[in-house]
């Protein structure tokens, strides 16, 4: 998972601001798991955190209720230092690990779903089935010009 937004709270609040953001976030997330789950925050190139939760004993379909119900509990929380009215969002992309594939693989397809639910908007839950599933759609056919139409392409 990763907080929606969190360059415009450190432009808006400033880094402070950011950081209770960070803190507050990773909080909710902890006191929101299951006793046996785990959250792993990790930094990423851009300097934003990522989180990974670790959700044992869970299917893909559970994983995702977890992340759903995580993101209500983000919605929720208040952070020192921002504006009344002003929440956080955050997005998630949930894989169950396969047994032939490495961590590594692991990782990337909920990689890759987070990415996408990212860029769906703020506040998605995206499961790397639902994007393996839209990234094989074949993509939109082009229309055919009309005969009669005289506009060049």
């Amino acid at each position: 998972g990763r907080i929606d937004h969190l360059q415009q709270v450190h432009a808006i609040w400033g880094q402070d601001t950011r950081d209770e953001a960070i803190a507050e976030v990773a909080s909710v997330m902890r006191r929101g798991l299951r006793e046996h789950d785990m959250v792993i925050e990790a930094g990423s190139p851009q300097g934003d955190p990522s989180f990974t939760v670790l959700a044992r004993n869970a299917d893909e379909s559970e994983a995702g209720m977890i992340a759903r119900r995580l993101l209500e509990q983000i919605a929720q929380a208040q952070v020192q230092g921002m504006s009344d009215g002003f929440g956080l969002t955050a997005s998630f992309g949930v894989a169950a690990r396969r047994h032939d594939e490495s961590v590594d693989e692991w990782h990337a397809r909920a990689g890759s779903a987070l990415d996408a639910a990212q860029n769906q908007g703020e506040d998605q839950v995206l499961t790397a089935t639902e994007w393996e599933e839209i990234s094989l759609l074949p993509s939109p056919e082009q229309p055919v010009p009309n005969e009669g139409d005289s506009k060049a392409a």
